[in-house]
C-alpha cells in the first residue's frame, strides 16, 4: 500500500493543475488570438530559427552529458536517437514511457547491460530535476513570486499533506526502497565526470527556454532571457505531474503563472503558454520521425522493452 500512495498524491496535484486549466481555457481562450499569434511566430523566420537551432542544440549536450556516464566510449549517434524517441513517445501517450524506449535504444547495443542503460537514465533525470530546481529556485528567489495569502496557505496545506503521506509511505516496510535509491543518487554525485555532465545538463536547460524566448520575442513581449530560463524550468519541473500527453493542462497551467509573475497579463500568458507547448509537440513529432528513419525499431521491441521494465521494477 506504501508505494501506491505516492503516485495517488501526484495523480491529485495533476488534477489540481488540470482543474487550473480548465479554468483559464474557459476564462481566456480566444481563438482568433491564438491562431493571429502562432501565425506571428511560425511567420518570423528569424525566431523560428534561433528557437529550433537553441532547442536542437539542447538535446545534443544531453545527448553528449548522458554518453559522458558510460564507462567505455560508445557511438554517440544512439544516445541522441534515444532522447529523440523519449521525447517523441512522452508526446503520444498519457503516461511518460519515453523513458523505456530512450533505456531500450542504449541497451540494444551489446556492450550497454540493461541494468547500466537503467541506472544511465536515473542519473540523467537527477541531473535534469537538479538544474530544473536550482533555476526555479533562485528565479522564484530574485523574481520575488508575488502570491495572495490565500494561494500561499492552500499551498502551505498542501505540502503539509503531501508531507505527511509520505512519512506514511516511508514505513519500516519500505526503508529499504527508499535507501536503494538515495544510495545511487549519491553514487551520481561521486562519478569522476559529475561536475562536466552536471555543467552540459544546466547549459541544455539554458538553451531550452529559447524557445519561450523566441516566442515571446517574435510577439513583441518584454521578457530578458533569464526570466525565460526560470519560465521554462518551472514548467518543464513541473511535468512530473504529467497525465496528459506531452504534459498537456499541466504546461499550460504552470506557465501561465509563471508568465503572470514577471507582469504579463494572464490572457497573453496563457496564450504564450499554449504557442510555446505547440511548437514543443510538432519538434517532438519532427525529432520521433528523424530517429525512426535513421534509427528505426519495432513493435516487437517495444513490448520487449516494455516487459523488462516491470521485470525491473
Amino acid at each position: 500500500m506504501g508505494k501506491k500512495l505516492l503516485p495517488k498524491v501526484i495523480h491529485f496535484i495533476s488534477f489540481l493543475l488540470f482543474t487550473a486549466f480548465l479554468f483559464l481555457s474557459l476564462a481566456f481562450f480566444d481563438i482568433e488570438i491564438l491562431y493571429e499569434q502562432t501565425k506571428l511566430f511560425f511567420s518570423n523566420y528569424q525566431w523560428l530559427l534561433f528557437t529550433t537551432i537553441c532547442y536542437f542544440l539542447a538535446f545534443l549536450l544531453r545527448a553528449v552529458a548522458w554518453r559522458m556516464y558510460g564507462e567505455k566510449r560508445q557511438a554517440f549517434a544512439p544516445y541522441i536517437y534515444g532522447l529523440f524517441y523519449s521525447l517523441f513517445f512522452n508526446h503520444i501517450f498519457p503516461i511518460k514511457i519515453g523513458d523505456i524506449v530512450r533505456i531500450g535504444v542504449i541497451a540494444n547495443k551489446k556492450e550497454v547491460s540493461w541494468d547500466s542503460a537503467i541506472h544511465s537514465v536515473v542519473v540523467m533525470r537527477v541531473f535534469d530535476l537538479l538544474c530544473l530546481g536550482l533555476f526555479s529556485f533562485l528565479g522564484a528567489l530574485f523574481i520575488g513570486v508575488s502570491l495572495r495569502y490565500t494561494f500561499l496557505l492552500q499551498a502551505m496545506v498542501v505540502g503539509m499533506t503531501v508531507g505527511v503521506l509520505f512519512l506514511l509511505i516511508v514505513r519500516k516496510k519500505w526503508f529499504t526502497f527508499y535507501i536503494k535509491h538515495l544510495t545511487l543518487v549519491k553514487e551520481t554525485f561521486y562519478h569522476k565526470k559529475a561536475i562536466g555532465m552536471i555543467s552540459l545538463v544546466a547549459l541544455s536547460w539554458v538553451l531550452e527556454a529559447a524557445v519561450v524566448y523566441g516566442v515571446m520575442q517574435a510577439l513583441l513581449f518584454d521578457l530578458s532571457f533569464l526570466h525565460a530560463v526560470w519560465v521554462n524550468s518551472i514548467t518543464v519541473a513541473a511535468q512530473v505531474f504529467q497525465f496528459a500527453p506531452g504534459g498537456l493542462a499541466t504546461y499550460e497551467s504552470v506557465m501561465s503563472f509563471a508568465l503572470v509573475q514577471l507582469k504579463i497579463d494572464w490572457k497573453d500568458a496563457y496564450h504564450i503558454a499554449l504557442i510555446t507547448h505547440v511548437y514543443k509537440f510538432i519538434f517532438s513529432y519532427l525529432a520521433g520521425a528523424i530517429a525512426f528513419t535513421l534509427h528505426p525499431i519495432s513493435l516487437r521491441q517495444l513490448k520487449v522493452w516494455r516487459t523488462k521494465k516491470g521485470e525491473k521494477s
